[in-house]
């Protein structure tokens, strides 16, 4: 029995060895390019802890200006005068470095919506956020939205 010897190029094993050097070289031209200093903008998810619960955040972000902010946010399953409520949130995010982790400032407009209607509230309590310069934003906001709660956020992208 005479067997048919395979090119090596053919090979299972060939194309093995060649896959990380192909990866390590992708990478190599990534890393020659330099990396770009994270932004804040994009979209971003989490909860509000408030000691007696928590409800569901999310917000997305979009850079106005270098280091400027504008976005909407949503804060879902508020309990709020016996319904559960929807806060809509238009925000004004102004970061005071360039890059690395450092405490933002924000100004937001908030509406909470129920099936009774919608109302303004007060939530001057999130005028600031700790950015970890990468993916995690988070706060202590004291006085949730006028409720007398003091709140831990937690967001992630």
């Amino acid at each position: 029995m005479h067997r048919q010897k395979t090119p090596p190029s053919s090979t299972p094993r060939a194309g093995a060895r060649l896959a990380p050097l192909a990866l390590l070289g992708l990478a190599g031209l990534g890393a020659c390019g330099g990396k770009a200093a994270p932004t804040m903008a994009g979209d971003w998810s989490g909860a509000a802890d408030c000691g007696e619960g928590s409800v569901s955040v999310s917000m997305t972000l979009t850079e106005a200006n270098p280091q400027s902010y504008l976005g909407t946010g949503e804060v879902l399953g508020l309990q709020y005068g016996g319904l559960t409520a929807t806060v809509d949130m238009e925000l004004v995010v102004e970061q005071p470095e360039p890059e690395g982790a450092q405490t933002v400032s924000v100004a937001a407009d908030c509406l909470i919506v129920s099936e009774s209607g919608s109302e303004a509230v007060d939530c001057s309590g999130l005028s600031e956020l700790g950015w970890d310069g990468a993916d995690t934003l988070g706060a202590e906001v004291n006085d949730f939205m006028s409720s007398g709660l003091d709140c831990t956020l937690e967001l992630r992208r």
